[in-house]
């Protein structure tokens, strides 16, 4: 006779339109000729399961609700259908399993089939159970608004159906608690649960009836909600003592019951990735595993920022931070200014591992999204694994270091006369001018020479405002990417998935404020430069200015001559140009002869630039029960990163890094790799 191959899809479930999800895959040869029970028999033995709990259905065409195979016509009826359908996925059968004690109705019967034995509370004290004898014809008929679903039920008596076992035990955990009791499991089987003893401690307050009591306080991750405070919430209400691990647990069990498992959030990204540039056409999103599915990299790029970004300052501010979750990812971010000096972020990702390989990929899809404009300069810190990147994909663009990243370096490499170093530095990183950097060197070569030959090393333009290959006007630093990292500090030891949407989220509310703001400005450039003008204006006061052309003045400021070019917007200052907006020698020429101040700023200062910077609004999400996904998207695979996830619980604090100074020095010879109380290179006294 002739065998079909049928692929059989089990351990799922049905959702609202009818799709089978979360499903297992398995296959089996049956034969033409099988009946009902010879099929199920044989599903039974291929997926180890009990016949008696294994419903089988399938879908002839999207939309339609499943079938139940459930007779030797039914079983009949699929093979002519199987027939005429070629290849081995088309009609699945979906395996789903009855539950413990009793299942609710559903839109395919009428009523449920009852289990051998149902679980019904004889007093508070104990529990019998109702038997119902296999083979009996008997079928009670049910009332869906009659079966507990509530896992705070109070009231326990005679007669009560609950949803499910799992179900049932949370309740008497519960009621366990209440009345300060321990109850017994006298036998536990998949049809019943039966209790007869009662005692006088609260063994059964595990940490699930905890999970269950304390979350609806971790809903927003913002909540700082500690393991001690669940201890102390609980023996308030319930009068329990719990140790610190018990109450850490609750916890834990308490966060998968909101957001899930972290290792099942991995299964949930393409189809987040794929609903939100449906919610936001326009959006980028890359998503990259290995070959056998396992996580690697995953990059959002938002519509409203990618044309934001034509209205910013083409200055770019990358920075990563390790996250607090299961399999210690690390997310990455790109963020620039806007015109009122707000943060636009441009990109974030979520990568398994900070190094070469990742942060090239990352920089690669920033590139291939946003390009690459006239003045761009990139800004970070000094990890190794960025600057090998940048020169690899932006060979051509400057790339610029944080000057206080680099001062903890100094700091911790150079410990003497630090106070010294540090006010001069910064008048070096500061500096507008050659001449101006130049006489600031010199006073550090006569503190410390040898700090001269290391930031030498590094090279003057990466950290000098003077040097600088590229305008990075004021942004001297990698302070917006480290704000940007504050604000999803609550939510770094989310799921990815949920951590995704935290970022999103966070974007859309920060496009929605800064475009309300925007609306109701009445100045013509940010507040922010708006008020440099002003400071500008109050120091021109002062000056005298002498006009040599229209545009060519001669400002004299105490003991200083500054040339002042209008046309060419330049002072010999190096203000004008560096800042892009007038400095005080500009203010007083524009002051003497009644100019526009407001012609000579940058037209990335310019409130209209702001208001088309969030022209564009974030879209948000639709529930995820209205998600209609395609099959090529549902059915991608992404298992979670590979390595072994340290046991115990997950570092909530980043260490410090090597690249960011975490070399000792030894304060009595100046070597590295120890301290002065191992010192082995100082000779002993006789």
């Amino acid at each position: 006779m002739e065998n079909i191959p049928i692929m059989l899809q089990h351990s799922g479930e049905w959702d609202d339109n009818n799709n089978f999800i979360n499903f297992h895959v398995d296959a089996i040869l049956i034969k033409t000729y099988w009946k009902f029970e010879q099929l199920l028999r044989e599903i039974a033995k291929q997926l180890q399961k009990d016949s008696k709990t294994i419903v089988i259905q399938y879908v002839i065409a999207q939309g339609y609700p499943p079938i139940t195979i459930c007779s030797d016509m039914s079983v009949s009826v699929y093979m002519e259908l199987k027939k005429s359908s070629a290849g081995m996925t088309t009609l699945p059968l979906c395996m789903s399993f009855a539950k413990n004690t009793i299942a609710a109705s559903t839109s395919s019967f009428d009523v449920a089939p009852i289990s051998p034995e149902i679980a019904l509370f004889e007093s508070t004290d104990m529990i019998t159970t109702f038997d119902v004898q296999e083979g009996d014809d008997a079928i009670l008929e049910l009332d869906d608004a009659n079966i507990i679903t509530d896992q705070f039920q109070q009231n326990v008596e005679k007669g009560q159906i609950y949803e499910d076992k799992n179900l049932l035990a949370l309740v008497m955990k519960q009621y366990a608690v209440r009345e300060k009791c321990q109850y017994r499991v006298h036998k536990s089987c998949p049809r019943s649960c039966l209790t007869d003893k009662r005692f006088c401690s609260q063994k059964q307050a595990v940490s699930a009836f905890v999970a269950a009591v304390v979350q609806d306080k971790l809903v927003d991750p913002k909540t700082i909600y500690t393991p001690t405070d669940i201890q102390r919430d609980i023996q308030k209400a319930y009068g329990m003592d719990l140790s610190y691990m018990q109450a850490w647990r609750s916890k834990e069990k308490a966060m998968q019951l909101l957001r899930r498992s972290p290792s099942e959030s991995y299964k949930k990204m393409p189809t987040y990735l794929y609903m939100l540039e449906y919610a936001n056409p326009g959006s980028v999103t890359r998503l990259h595993t290995e070959g056998d599915g396992s996580f690697l990299y995953a990059f959002i790029a938002i519509y409203a920022s990618i044309r934001g970004w034509v209205y910013c300052r083409p200055t770019v501010v990358v920075d990563g931070s390790f996250l607090k979750s299961t399999y210690r990812e690390t997310t990455l971010t790109a963020s620039t200014q806007d015109a009122e000096g707000q943060i636009l972020p441009l990109a974030y990702a979520i990568i398994d591992s900070e190094n070469d390989a990742s942060w090239e990929w990352f920089f690669v899809q920033l590139r291939e999204t946003y390009g690459q404009r006239e003045g761009m300069c990139i800004v970070s810190d000094r990890h190794d694994a960025i600057w090998k990147a940048t020169s690899t994909v932006y060979p051509e663009v400057p790339h610029c270091a944080c000057m206080f990243c680099l001062w903890n370096n100094i700091k911790t490499n150079f410990r003497k006369n630090q106070k010294q170093i540090k006010e001069v530095y910064f008048a070096l990183a500061r500096a507008y001018t050659v001449e101006e950097f130049n006489r600031h060197m010199t006073e550090l070569e006569a503190i410390d020479s040898r700090v001269k030959t290391y930031l030498m090393d590094i090279g003057y333009d990466k950290w000098s405002r003077a040097h600088s290959k590229a305008n990075r006007t004021m942004t001297m630093t990698s302070n917006i990417a480290e704000s940007v990292n504050a604000a999803n500090k609550h939510a770094r030891d989310l799921p990815v998935v949920n951590l995704l949407d935290f970022m999103t989220t966070l974007i859309q509310k920060w496009n929605y404020t800064n475009r309300k703001d925007a609306m109701e400005l009445f100045m013509k450039i940010g507040a922010k430069y708006e008020k440099i003008l002003a400071d500008n204006t109050i120091l021109s006061q002062t000056m005298t200015v002498l006009p040599s052309t229209e545009f060519l003045h001669l400002v004299i400021d105490g003991q200083t001559r500054n040339m002042v070019r209008l046309y060419e917007r330049n002072c010999s200052c190096g203000r004008f140009q560096l800042d892009d907006i007038s400095c005080p020698h500009a203010m007083a020429v524009i002051q003497k002869f009644h100019m526009d101040s407001y012609k000579y700023c940058s037209d990335y200062y310019n409130i209209d630039y702001l208001l088309k910077t969030y022209e564009i609004p974030v879209n948000p999400l639709p529930d995820e029960t209205t998600w209609q996904i395609p099959e090529h998207v549902s059915s991608q695979v992404v298992l979670p990163p590979k390595g072994k996830i340290k046991p115990g619980r997950p570092k909530k604090k980043r260490g410090i890094r090597n690249w960011e100074g975490n070399t000792v020095t030894c304060a009595l010879c100046g070597r590295k790799g120890h301290n002065r109380r191992t010192c082995r290179n100082i000779p002993k006294r006789d």
